[in-house]
């Protein structure tokens, strides 16, 4: 019997297996954007973020102290599809975004009189190959350890193993369908 921790790959197959690393992580939480108190309501390009980059392909999570309106992300997400978008409703509270992305090109946030807005890395990870069921991740390992209930979901191929610190490593092994452009 093959070893299910072997990448696998076969013209005549559909799905295949794959494994993903992603490599000393920034910490979850660590600003993208902060759009500062009694700033107008504006689009921010990739060249002007006030933070870091999105290391690997990872969701983005809005923290605001007050509900402003909404946040808008778009880029590049982890399968190389470009132009999307995340809208992230923003409450008094941090409320996570969904889709991972792989480069954000732009940040379109409401108007933040006498409130702040934070664009944060969040705790998703994205799969550039698409996944059809949770237990197809069968295997997520995080800085050596096995991670036993890792969080899966299949409409925006994202995977989540819990806090990340900085400095982290995971591997994701799964099987799923080859959508991206690697042969």
């Amino acid at each position: 019997m093959p070893d299910p921790d072997q990448y696998a790959s076969t013209a005549s197959s559909t799905t295949q297996q794959f494994v993903e690393t992603f490599l000393d992580l920034k910490a979850d939480g660590v600003d993208i954007h902060l759009v500062a108190t009694s700033a107008s309501a504006a689009t921010v390009a990739a060249g002007s973020f006030n933070g870091v980059q999105i290391d690997q392909p990872r969701s983005c999570r809005v923290t605001t102290t007050a509900a402003l309106g909404n946040v808008i992300l778009t880029g590049t997400l982890a399968d190389g599809t470009t132009g999307q978008t995340d809208t992230i409703v923003t409450a008094n509270a941090t409320v996570e975004g969904v889709k991972a992305f792989a480069e954000l090109t732009s940040i379109q946030y409401p108007d933040s009189t006498s409130h702040t807005i934070a664009i944060e890395l969040s705790n998703k990870l994205g799969l550039v190959n698409g996944i059809a069921a949770t237990a197809d991740v069968y295997k997520c390992v995080k800085n050596g350890a096995h991670s036993a209930s890792p969080t899966v979901v299949t409409a925006n191929n994202t995977v989540s193993v819990g806090a990340i610190s900085a400095n982290d490593d995971v591997t994701v092994r799964y099987k799923g369908a080859h959508i991206h452009g690697l042969s």
